[in-house]
């Protein structure tokens, strides 16, 4: 009995701590999409655009906000599923482009762990 109290506390303790992971991980990835070089602006635009069409897109991104807004936006986005429009696919929901590819992208991974599975077992 006392491996399955074990066991329990091990999986609650790794279920509380979850949040906390996943938290660290968003932050995590936000600060270094931050760090990066360049600005993103000029990648998307170029840097010979006008100064006015770039000022413009910074404020539609929320570029031009305050890094703890922009932090706070973030959060809030994911926390809804918002994972904003595609730069690529002409303005596309990024929701959409991935539920459109995940059927393939989970029949891979089916495939591979049983061939995985298989292979071990042997």
């Amino acid at each position: 009995m006392s491996r399955l109290r074990a066991l329990q506390g091990y999986l609650l303790l790794r279920l509380l701590l979850a949040p906390l992971m996943l938290w660290t991980i968003v932050t995590v990835v936000f600060l270094l999409l931050r760090a990066t070089p360049g600005d993103a602006v000029d990648a998307i635009l170029g840097p010979r655009a006008p100064v006015a069409v770039k000022e413009a897109l910074r404020a539609q991104l929320g570029l031009a906000q305050p890094l703890w807004q922009q932090y706070l936006n973030y959060l809030g986005q994911l926390l809804r599923f918002d994972l904003g429009t595609s730069l690529t696919s002409q303005g596309e929901a990024v929701t959409k482009i991935i539920a459109q590819h995940f059927p393939a992208t989970a029949e891979l991974g089916l495939a591979s762990l049983a061939i995985a599975f298989g292979l071990g077992v042997l």
